[in-house]
């Protein structure tokens, strides 16, 4: 998600890079924790449709499901950006080019997560 908006929107992602650089203060709040929050509400709705539609356990809290939905997703754009951060670091200087990154390369790192999410990190 993070890295899909920071293709579609360099400015605003521009912007948010050096805001997230920043620690919390009376003039900017805690920005990081209201964004997670506000993912986890995103995704809550959605979490329960599933539920209701056997797609998802439905004995599972759909507030901590959204939750590892976030952290998930904010764990695969950290690793991009710490793995490949002077490519990052670059697009982020010059917003009006954009940042372009491999959708190959996301797709995959998303498949390793899904995959660790259902089987575990356990040797069986």
């Amino acid at each position: 998600v993070g890295l899909q908006f920071m293709k579609e929107k360099p400015r605003y992602s521009h912007f948010l890079y050096n805001v997230s650089q920043e620690r919390n203060s009376k003039e900017l709040g805690d920005i990081m924790q209201e964004s997670r929050k506000r993912g986890m509400e995103a995704f809550i709705p959605q979490i329960k449709a599933y539920q209701a539609a056997g797609q998802l356990n439905p004995e599972m809290d759909p507030e901590i499901m959204a939750m590892m939905i976030v952290q998930a997703s904010t764990g695969i754009s950290e690793y991009i950006l710490l793995k490949y951060k002077e490519g990052f670091e670059e697009a982020i200087q010059k917003p009006s080019q954009g940042f372009d990154f491999p959708e190959a390369v996301i797709e995959e790192l998303v498949n390793n997560v899904i995959t660790i999410l259902k089987g575990g990190i356990g040797a069986n």
